[in-house]
């Protein structure tokens, strides 16, 4: 009863007004003897600064600070003091860059109590707490105390300590320092006993290796890649040491350019299987130079390996092959489709909707032919149907044709398995954003004789598809009984995505100017009435946001504005959907014209409004800061991008924040 109490305070706590009262009828109970007391108090405040107004910085120092008094005034009790290090933890995945380090390092040393269980807690969670912090505080960052850490006896605390030493030299550190570390990286991933830190090892060296393309370490008077580190592991006599070597180079090989297909070439003919299976999966991962030089015939005859999970790589290189060949030979794989194991047959759906890319003609009438086929045989084989018709749905995302839209709408309409459905919903969701990518609102019949090969085609449905006739399918769909609540949420949220399209469409009518909104608007009040679902209501809401959008570019009084912008967020206050809604205004500009960036920087502003740090909000402010790079706004497009490089290094999004860095070097150059 306490501990439902507690989380029902944390609610109430959410608010800046609200917190110094609830905090103090909380801070007794963070020293309470009693664990699941204690912890449900910790949990409230972890729940007050995560869900409250985390992007202000004076209520974040407000709730931390209880805590610190506690990490002072009870430094000798073990348990208290993991309890609220845990805590502290738990809220660095929203707040890490307002975090004390001086009030967390000497817990790096903590050697109170007799349960060296609760110390070594106490030790992963203040690395944890400095991993997600180290952006920040690059200069205290305790590096040869975290490297000690790398030998502990703990797996665990290995694995913190390689997190927390691998976000460092992204920032941090010199180049000695850089390299050091980084051979002692690479040391573990290939002997540690502990095959989670080997994992992270390799991904820590793969993240460093985005923000230093090429690296290579001084040994000896020679400047040596990382790469060549683990391709000489690689025929280290210790079968472990050369699996582990395999298994890191699914994440480094593909950070280089250099032509290591000889090598794997011989260890996918070798006798040691998991070297094998390794070394064709990087094979797949490398770029379009390294797969223009593969000898096929190799991978044909592993796919017919006794082994399935031989059989089952083979299939995943050839179909990333297939992406850069035309010569892979599709009956290879197709062959695969019948095969006895589970996995290779759901390998193989994948790589042929890879190949379908280069190749849609040969491919699409089989995959379609397989799926309707599977589709009636029997539950059994939900997990198939479900990727067929996902890879269909993909393929049409890049070929939008009418075969596939038919299949998915037919066994979306049709009496496929009701839980399957939210696949195929999803299918065509992915074809609707094909459409709308492409700058084709309207798709033709793309091979006329198709319609012959399927018996099920009915003449009828030799039609042009658009975007609208999307929209009807799923509300034809939603107008079904019966059919489950998570179903009837992909739908909706797929209609949601696809609505964006229409709001700014021209009425023929101008007395009707949002005649096509309407219409939807009546259709989906129709579909409610079948099921009563709640995201149906949500997507009602959906339009009038979108309708109270567009007043805002119609009107010219300020105020008028702001009312519009104020209604457009009352019936869709999720940031989530205006962030979406940018992307695609973007996406149309190319066809639509100019004015529909303006439509995706106000987007974007309001997702930011709605939402100031959520896990879409960085991206939020890069795109911002794109579109104010192209109009020439640079003092506007750095602070955005300043913003979004911060938001990013939270989330420990490399890739991103290596973008945002050239963005802003690019701009100190005008």
């Amino acid at each position: 009863m306490q501990t439902n109490i507690l989380d029902a305070i944390g609610d109430i706590g959410e608010s800046k007004e609200n917190l110094p009262h609830v905090l103090e009828k909380i801070k007794p109970l963070l020293i309470s003897q009693n664990y699941e007391i204690r912890v449900a108090a910790y949990s409230s405040i972890v729940e007050m600064v995560t869900e409250g107004q985390y992007e202000d910085k004076e209520f974040v120092t407000a709730a931390l600070n209880p805590i610190y008094q506690i990490l002072d005034e009870h430094y000798r009790d073990a348990e208290i003091i993991d309890s609220a290090l845990e805590a502290i933890l738990k809220m660095c995945a929203k707040v890490s860059q307002d975090v004390d380090v001086n009030k967390i390092l000497r817990f790096l040393h903590y050697n109170e109590g007799t349960q060296e269980e609760i110390k070594e807690y106490i030790l992963e969670s203040t690395i944890g707490i400095l991993a997600s912090i180290v952006y920040f505080n690059i200069e205290k960052f305790p590096v040869a105390d975290i490297r000690k850490l790398l030998n502990h006896k703990q797996g665990y605390i290995r694995y913190v300590a390689v997190d927390a030493i691998g976000n460092f030299i992204l920032k941090g550190g010199t180049e000695q320092e850089k390299s050091s570390i980084l051979l002692d990286l690479i040391a573990h991933s290939i002997q540690d006993s502990d095959i989670d830190v080997v994992s992270i090892c390799a991904e820590s060296i793969a993240e460093f290796l985005v923000m230093r393309p090429g690296y290579t370490i001084a040994q000896n008077g020679n400047n040596v890649s990382i790469l060549e580190h683990y391709v000489k592991f690689l025929d280290s006599p210790d079968s472990k040491v050369a699996e582990n070597a395999s298994e890191a180079l699914k994440s480094i090989a593909p950070m280089y350019q250099e032509n290591i297909y000889p090598i794997l070439a011989a260890k996918i003919q070798g006798s040691n299987l998991e070297l094998a299976r390794d070394s064709m999966h990087v094979l797949g991962l490398l770029d379009e130079k390294i797969h223009e030089k593969v000898d096929l015939a190799i991978l044909y005859d592993r796919s017919e390996h006794a082994n399935p999970s031989v059989r089952a790589e083979a299939v995943f290189a050839l179909g990333s092959i297939s992406q850069h060949r035309a010569d892979v030979d599709e009956n290879v794989l197709l062959k695969r489709l019948e095969d006895e194991d589970p996995q290779v047959r759901l390998e193989t759906i994948f790589a042929l909707g890879k190949l379908a890319i280069l190749n849609p003609g040969k491919i699409t009438p089989k995959l379609i032919e397989k799926f309707f086929f599977l589709d009636r045989q029997s539950s059994r084989n939900v997990s198939e149907v479900e990727l067929y018709a996902e890879t269909l749905g993909l393929i049409g995302e890049r070929h939008p044709s009418n075969e596939i839209v038919i299949t998915l709408q037919q066994a979306l309409m049709g009496d496929t398995n009701v839980f399957a459905k939210d696949i195929l919903a999803k299918g065509l969701g992915y074809i609707g954003n094909g459409m709308i990518q492409s700058g084709k609102a309207i798709r033709t019949i793309e091979d006329e004789a198709f319609y012959n090969t399927i018996s099920w085609f009915q003449a009828s449905r030799k039609r042009e598809y658009t975007i609208g006739n999307l929209i009807i399918i799923f509300v034809e769909a939603l107008q079904q009984r019966n059919i489950p609540q998570t179903v009837m949420d992909i739908i909706s949220d797929a209609i949601q995505d696809l609505l964006p399209t229409f709001v700014f469409t021209k009425s023929r009518n101008p007395k009707k100017p949002n005649e096509i909104m309407l219409a939807i608007k009546e259709l989906l009040t129709q579909a409610y009435y079948s099921n009563y679902n709640q995201e149906i209501l949500e997507t009602i809401d959906r339009i009038d946001s979108l309708l109270n959008f567009k007043r805002i570019f119609e009107e010219s009084d300020p105020a008028l504005q702001e009312q519009f912008n104020f209604y457009a967020q009352q019936y869709t206050p999720d940031g989530k959907q205006f962030h979406d809604q940018g992307e695609t205004f973007m996406l149309l500009a190319a066809s639509g014209g100019p004015e529909f960036l303006d439509y995706a920087a106000k987007s974007f502003e309001i997702a930011i409004e709605l939402a100031p740090n959520e896990y879409y909000t960085p991206n939020c402010y890069f795109q911002l800061g794109s579109l104010y790079k192209n109009k020439k706004e640079y003092a506007k497009a750095k602070a955005s991008f300043e913003v979004a490089l911060n938001l990013f290094a939270v989330q420990d999004e490399i890739d991103a924040m290596k973008r945002c860095e050239q963005n802003l070097e690019e701009i100190k150059k005008l």
